[in-house]
C-alpha cells in the first residue's frame, strides 16, 4: 500500500526515495504559477534526533555550507526549510541511478564495469572533490572541506549520463550521530581512509584514499578493505595493504594498477596531494585506452544494465534497512485505534429541545430475519449545552454511535507480547539455520609448487591450505619466478574441501643471444628471425627450440629449458662447412679451447670447431626451489644444471616443510635427475603480535595477519618473525612436532605512543 501524501511547507511528499538511521529522503514537489511544476528530493530528520540539539545545530551549520557548493558534479542545495520545528533540506532532485545500485546489479549479471568508463566516473568523482576541497568564504579563507563519506551510495548516476555527488559534509554530523538498530556504520568502514579509521585530523588526501576504493571497486568488483566484521574491516583499513586491481582483472594495464595503489597509499604523503591531481593522472590514461568515455557512454551503459529503465519505476520497491523492516514488523502488530468509533453531532430545528435522561433502545425488535446481526444498542448521554458553548443553538445532545459491531483490539498486550516472542524465537530458529558451514580450501598449481611460489586469497598471503565459510566467494590467485599471476575470481566454496586447480601461464623473460660468427641469424618459431647480439623477449619454456644458421657453417638447433637459465643468455659457435674455412678470424671470443693444427712451428691458429665441455645433469625437484648439498656444501636450488662428477657423489636436497632426500650422483647418471620430496607431517601454531596492526612472517613470507589460531605449519624447523611499522622483532627458529600445537608467547612491539593510535585490542583476538 503507498503511503499517503503529506505536505511538508510549500512541498507534497510523493514517495519515499531512501532512509536510513539518520534521516528519510522524499521525492517531493512544489506548484507554481501557471500550473509551473518542480521535483525536488527532500532530506528530513528522523524524530529520535530531532530532539538532539547538537545533532541539528550540526545538521544547520551543514545545510548552510552545502548551499555555498556550486558544480556540475556536486548535486545543490537549494534551501535548509523549518516547518513547525521540524528541518528538513531541500535538494535538486536526479532521476537515475546510484553507483552502488548499479555495481550490484553487475555483480547479480556477472559483468564487469568497462574499464574507461570506470576511469571517467572516477574523474568526475575528483572534479567535485577538487572545486570542494578548494573552496573558499565570502572573507576568501578556505573552508577546508572534506567529504568524508565518499562511497557508491553518494554517487549518484542521472538517466542522462550525469554523475554527480552526494552528502557534502554531511557525513562530519555522523561521526557520533549515525545510529542505527542494524549497524548501518559498517557499509561505511569499507570506504574509510586509514587516518579516518584512526580518528585523526583528516585532509583532501583522506577523500582521494575513498574515491580510490570507489573506483577498485568499480574496476574488480571487489571492496579491497572488507572484513567479515566491523573490527577486521577496521584493522584491514589501518593497515591500507590492498593488492593490485589487476589482481582480480589481469586485463588492467599497469599504469592502471600505478593510479589505484598511488591513490590508495597507507601513507597520506605517498597520496596524490589533490583531488585534482588524481584526476590529472586519469586523464592520460583514457586517451591510452582509445575509449569514448563520455555521458552520452554511460547513459548507453546504464541503458544495457537497466533494461526496465534506468529511472526506477514509481513503484519498485527501494532496500529497506533493518530499522525500517522492525518497525515495519513491529507496525503490523500494533492495534489501530482510527475505527474503533465515531462521534458526530446532530442538528434539529431551532428550538431548545427537553433533555431527557439517558436510556438504551433497540432499533430493530424480535422478527429480524434470521441469520441478520443482532440489534445493536445506541447510548445517548444527556449533554449540557452550557458545557459547550460553541454549539449553535437548538443543537441536539451528541450521540455516540460505536459502528456496528464495535470491533475488539486486533491483538491484546497479552497476545502482543506472545506474537512477538514467537518471531523472536523464529528469528533465533533462522539465525541457527543460517549458522556458517565450513569449508576448506586447498589449492593445486600446475606445474606443482614452481620456485618463489606465492598463494593469496582475498588478497592475503596464506600456504595453500586455509578454512572459511560454506557460500563464501573468495579470489585465490597465484604467482611464481617465471610465471605469471594466475587468479580464480569469484570462486563459490562448498561444504567440505575445495580443491583450486591454477594453471600457471610461463611468464616472459629478455634473452640475450649471442653467437659466432657475427653474422649468424637466430630463428625462433613465432618470431621474425633476427640477428645474434640482441635481446628479445620470449615465452619461458621448458623445450624452445633455436636455430643458429649463417652462410658458409653449418645450421645448429638446440633445444632449451628456459627455466633453467641463470644468466638469460644463449651462446652459440657454428661450424664451417666440411672443407671450407671462414674469411675472418671469429669476432666473438671463443667459449673453449680451440683446436690447432701444429703441423709446423708458427703455423695459423684456426678453429674449426667447439672443444669439448663437460656433460650437465640437471637436478630437479617437486616442489622445486630445495637447496642442494654437496658434502654439507650448499651449491644452489633446484632446477640447477651441475656438471657430471668423475666419480660417485652424494647429494642432499632439503626444503623446509619436507623430508631430507639423498640422491647418489655418477658419471653416467642420466639428465633430467628428478627428486620427489616428501612433506612432513602438520602441526599447528598459535601465537600473535602487538599491536593489531603488525604482521607475522613466516619463513621470510609476510602472512599478512597478525594473529595465527592453530595455523597448520609442516613439521620441522621454521623461522618466525613480527613486524610493525619500521620496528622487527629478532628472528626466531622454532620447531614444529608433527600433529602437535606450539603455543608461543605474544610478541610486544608497542611502545607507549601506539596506545592513542592502535586501541585495545578487540575481544577474541588472542589465540
Amino acid at each position: 500500500m503507498s503511503e499517503p501524501l503529506r505536505t511538508l511547507g510549500r512541498y507534497t511528499l510523493k514517495r519515499r526515495l531512501a532512509a536510513g538511521g539518520m534521516g528519510e529522503v522524499y521525492l517531493g514537489e512544489v506548484q507554481g504559477a501557471a500550473n509551473f511544476t518542480k521535483q525536488v528530493a527532500i532530506k528530513r530528520i528522523l524524530p529520535h534526533l530531532a530532539a538532539n540539539e547538537a545533532f541539528v545545530a550540526k545538521f544547520i551549520d551543514e545545510a548552510n555550507l552545502m548551499v555555498q557548493l556550486h558544480h556540475g558534479n556536486i548535486v545543490p542545495v537549494l534551501e535548509l526549510a523549518d516547518e513547525g520545528g521540524e528541518l528538513f533540506i531541500v535538494m535538486e532532485y536526479l532521476p537515475g541511478r546510484d553507483l552502488k545500485a548499479v555495481l550490484q546489479r553487475l555483480k547479480s549479471q556477472r559483468k564487469a564495469f568497462p574499464v574507461d568508463l570506470a576511469l571517467w566516473v572516477a574523474a568526475e568523482i575528483c572534479d567535485a572533490l577538487d572545486y570542494a576541497h578548494r573552496r573558499t568564504g565570502m572573507d576568501g579563507h578556505p573552508l577546508h572541506i572534506v567529504h568524508r563519506d565518499v562511497s557508491p551510495s553518494n554517487v549518484m548516476m542521472g538517466a542522462a549520463g550525469e554523475v554527480k555527488l552526494l552528502d557534502f559534509g554531511i557525513a562530519r554530523a555522523r561521526g557520533g550521530l549515525h545510529q542505527s538498530i542494524s549497524g548501518t556504520l559498517q557499509g561505511k568502514f569499507s570506504y574509510m581512509s586509514p587516518e579516518q579509521a584512526e580518528g585523526m585530523h583528516l585532509d583532501a588526501r583522506s577523500d582521494v584514499f575513498s574515491t580510490g576504493l570507489v573506483l577498485y571497486e568499480m574496476l574488480t568488483g571487489q571492496r579491497p578493505l572488507e572484513g567479515e566484521s566491523e573490527t577486521e574491516t577496521l584493522r584491514r583499513v589501518r593497515q591500507a595493504r590492498v593488492p593490485a586491481p589487476s589482481t582480480h582483472r589481469p586485463d588492467l594495464p599497469p599504469e592502471v594498477d600505478a593510479l589505484v595503489l598511488r591513490a590508495l597509499a597507507a601513507s597520506p604523503d605517498a597520496r596524490y596531494a589533490t583531488a585534482g591531481a588524481m584526476r590529472r593522472d586519469i586523464a592520460p590514461i583514457l586517451t591510452a585506452l582509445h575509449g569514448a568515455a563520455d555521458a552520452a557512454a554511460l547513459h548507453r551503459f546504464l541503458a544495457e544494465t537497466f533494461p526496465e529503465g534506468v529511472i526506477p519505476p514509481s513503484t519498485e520497491p527501494g532496500p529497506l534497512s533493518m530499522d525500517d523492516a522492525l518497525k515495519l514488523q513491529l507496525g503490523s502488530l500494533t492495534p489501530s485505534v482510527e475505527s474503533l468509533g465515531n462521534t458526530r453531532t446532530a442538528t434539529g430545528p431551532s428550538g431548545a429541545q427537553p433533555v431527557r435522561p439517558p436510556r438504551t433502545f433497540s432499533t430493530g425488535d424480535s422478527e429480524s430475519p434470521p441469520g441478520s446481526r443482532p440489534p445493536r444498542p445506541i447510548s445517548v448521554s444527556p449533554v449540557s449545552l452550557e458545557a459547550h458553548p460553541g454549539l449553535p443553538s437548538g443543537s441536539q445532545p451528541i450521540i455516540t454511535q460505536p459502528p456496528w459491531p464495535a470491533p475488539a483490539p486486533i491483538v491484546s498486550r497479552r497476545g502482543l507480547a506472545v506474537v512477538i516472542a514467537v518471531l523472536v524465537l523464529l528469528a533465533g530458529g533462522w539465525m541457527w539455520m543460517q549458522r556458517p558451514v565450513e569449508a576448506s580450501v586447498r589449492v593445486e598449481t600446475q606445474p606443482p609448487a614452481p620456485v618463489g611460489l606465492e598463494l593469496t586469497m582475498d588478497g592475503h598471503a596464506f600456504d595453500g591450505r586455509a578454512q572459511a565459510n560454506a557460500g563464501d566467494r573468495v579470489d585465490v590467485c597465484a604467482q611464481a619466478r617465471d610465471f605469471k599471476q594466475t587468479c580464480k575470481n569469484q570462486y563459490l566454496l562448498r561444504p567440505g574441501e575445495n580443491v583450486v586447480a591454477l594453471k600457471l601461464a610461463p611468464a616472459m623473460a629478455l634473452i640475450h643471444f649471442e653467437a659466432d660468427p657475427p653474422q649468424t641469424t637466430v630463428v625462433i618459431e613465432g618470431l621474425p628471425s633476427f640477428r645474434q647480439g640482441q635481446r628479445q623477449s620470449i615465452e619461458l619454456g621448458e623445450a624452445v627450440k633455436v636455430v643458429w644458421q649463417a652462410d658458409g657453417y653449418q645450421t645448429l638447433e638446440q633445444t632449451y629449458n628456459l627455466f633453467a637459465l641463470t644468466e638469460r643468455t644463449l651462446r652459440a659457435r657454428l661450424e664451417p662447412q666440411p672443407g671450407t674455412a671462414p674469411a675472418t678470424a671469429s669476432s666473438s671470443p671463443p667459449t673453449g679451447p680451440p683446436s690447432t693444427n701444429a703441423s709446423a712451428p708458427g703455423s695459423r691458429t684456426v678453429e674449426v670447431g667447439v672443444a669439448a665441455r663437460p656433460r650437465l645433469i640437471e637436478l630437479q625437484s617437486t616442489p622445486s626451489g630445495a637447496q642442494v648439498l654437496e658434502g654439507g656444501r650448499a651449491v644452489g636450488q633446484t632446477p640447477l644444471s651441475l656438471p657430471a662428477p668423475r666419480g660417485r657423489t652424494a647429494l642432499t636436497f632439503r626444503l623446509a616443510g619436507y623430508a631430507d632426500a639423498v640422491r647418489e650422483l655418477e658419471p653416467t647418471t642420466a639428465s633430467p635427475l628428478q627428486v620427489t620430496l616428501t612433506a612432513n607431517p602438520s602441526g599447528y601454531l598459535n601465537v600473535r603480535v602487538e599491536p593489531a596492526r603488525g604482521t607475522l612472517l613466516l619463513d621470510g613470507r609476510d602472512l599478512g595477519t597478525n594473529v595465527l589460531r592453530n595455523r597448520p605449519v609442516p613439521a620441522g624447523q621454521h623461522t618466525l618473525q613480527a613486524r610493525f611499522l619500521d620496528r622487527e622483532s629478532a628472528l626466531q627458529t622454532i620447531t614444529i612436532d608433527p600433529g602437535q600445537t606450539l603455543q608461543l608467547n605474544s610478541i610486544d612491539l608497542t611502545r607507549p605512543e601506539d596506545q592513542a593510535i592502535d586501541g585495545p585490542a578487540a575481544p577474541g583476538e588472542s589465540p
